[in-house]
């Protein structure tokens, strides 16, 4: 039986970007590094101006803590491209990577979905190169819209910098895949998209047998019509780090009820045994709610086998949440984090009460002990 600390036993509990504070209405699409240092973490957020949706006015910020996440940094903007009164423009999407071995830190951003920027810092996120434009290189013609992320990349046992993104075709239809480095970050290129049609925000992760790719997949064309009830979660394997993938497993989380939304996976512990997912909980597109964090340990081929709800946090958080990610520290191996866009009370048709947050307003920290099989 899976058994994991209760959240009132977690090490770190705390909202970390909050809505109305900073200068910005709200915090989303949420990224959790781990530096070179251990002990020493990056958060970067995407910081909208005057609203909670998509487009609009987002910039990009950050903080920093040296104690593994028990205390942060004042608030930092890294990129903006907005002026008031004059343009709103989107910086989104962010998707950070650290190269352990260099201390460098790269972040992409995707502004109005359809340039992607690429940011480097070399004092552990405290300031940032002028962006390199990576459009040329990194969106074919052929692509209608870029998002990179979401979350955060990570850094492979042989040194590869990744990172997953996903692509909208001409057509609508979407398809996830990964950007990587094999020169400490010098060049970059795309991976081969993962199929099938319209799997899109992905996290990757490694583990023993190789690297995994868990994405969120708007709807599933072999259930019928295109609707968002059609909604699942894809899971695809690579064999030659990340370059490529295997066509994503619509069935690798049976009578998965996670609802139509961006979810995060990590693969933790010692032997890499121990793969994390979470999200949204529930079978609809909204109201987005009960945030559960899923786990599954790694069978002798080093897959996951079955998924179960982890005890303590199913759910982690009962009323609104929306984006999120996981990661896997080095100061305290045992432990796991998670970084989510937390809310209050909503109504039965998903609005929110008078008075109440709205699903994305928080971003809220949580360090929680990895479960014991």
């Amino acid at each position: 039986m899976l058994s994991i600390a209760s959240l009132a036993a977690a090490l770190v509990d705390t909202d970390l970007f909050i809505g109305g504070t900073g200068g910005y209405y709200c915090y989303r699409l949420p990224n959790l590094v781990q530096l070179p240092t251990p002990g020493h973490l990056l958060a970067v957020a995407q910081g909208h101006k005057y609203d909670c949706y998509d487009g609009g006015w987002t910039d990009v910020v950050a903080k920093s803590s040296t104690d593994n996440g028990r205390t942060w940094s004042m608030q930092r903007l890294i990129h903006t491209e907005s002026v008031e009164g004059v343009k709103n423009v989107t910086v989104g999407t962010p998707s950070a990577v650290a190269d352990l071995k260099t201390g460098a830190v790269y972040l992409f951003v995707a502004v109005m979905w359809k340039t992607v920027l690429l940011l480097k810092s070399g004092d552990a996120g405290l300031s940032w190169d002028t962006p390199r434009d990576m459009t040329a290189a990194l969106v074919p013609s052929s692509w209608r819209g870029i998002y990179t992320g979401l979350p955060q990349g990570i850094q492979l046992d042989s040194g590869r910098l990744i990172i997953c993104a996903n692509h909208k075709y001409a057509d609508e239809s979407t398809k996830s895949h990964t950007i990587y480095s094999d020169d400490h970050g010098a060049t970059w290129r795309n991976g081969q998209p993962v199929g099938p049609s319209h799997m899109g925000e992905c996290s990757v992760a490694e583990g023993a047998a190789g690297v995994f790719l868990y994405a969120r997949v708007w709807w599933d064309d072999q259930a019928g019509a295109a609707t968002w009830r059609n909604s699942t979660r894809g899971l695809a394997f690579s064999s030659d780090g990340g370059a490529s993938f295997e066509e994503g497993d619509l069935d690798a989380f049976p009578g998965n009820p996670m609802r139509d939304c961006q979810g995060a996976m990590i693969i933790a512990g010692a032997q890499r045994d121990t793969f994390l997912a979470a999200g949204p909980w529930g079978a609809d597109h909204f109201p987005r709610v009960n945030y559960t964090v899923l786990a599954s340990r790694a069978g002798a081929d080093g897959k996951p086998t079955a998924w179960a709800p982890l005890r303590g946090a199913d759910p982690l958080w009962r009323n609104t949440s929306q984006y999120s990610t996981l990661m896997w520290p080095r100061a305290e191996p045992e432990t796991f984090f998670v970084l989510h866009e937390r809310g209050g009370d909503y109504n039965p048709d998903g609005s929110v009460p008078p008075g109440g947050r709205v699903g994305d307003a928080v971003l809220h920290l949580t360090q929680l002990r990895l479960p014991v099989w």
